[in-house]
């Protein structure tokens, strides 16, 4: 079975789209879904998600999560393991933007 992942910013409807097939029945019965691992982890561990400044910390902890998640056959999430590169491009032009303009 594949895993199907949602991947978009925030408030884009990731979430409405998985709870709408998790609950729509059909072929979508059979999928172990996965959602709101952003706001799991700013629960469970008191760290800031999105514009209430995420950091390091929050990224490294939710792609842990993600990580783990990716064992899960057949899984269906909100959250696109993917992101996991694409915030390591933004963070490497975040550093390099800070250095460059330090000079």
């Amino acid at each position: 079975m594949v895993n199907i992942t949602f991947t978009g910013p925030q408030c884009s409807g990731k979430t409405t789209l998985l709870k709408k097939m998790r609950y729509s029945g059909g072929i979508f019965d059979k999928f172990y879904y996965i959602d709101e691992v952003t706001r799991k982890i700013r629960d469970e561990c008191n760290v800031p998600i999105n514009e209430e400044g995420a950091n390091d910390i929050t990224q490294l902890l939710i792609i842990n999560e993600e990580l783990k998640n990716l064992f899960n056959c057949g899984s269906m999430g909100d959250w696109c393991r993917g992101t996991v590169y694409e915030y390591r491009d933004w963070e490497t032009d975040r550093k390099s933007t800070r250095l460059n303009s330090s000079h």
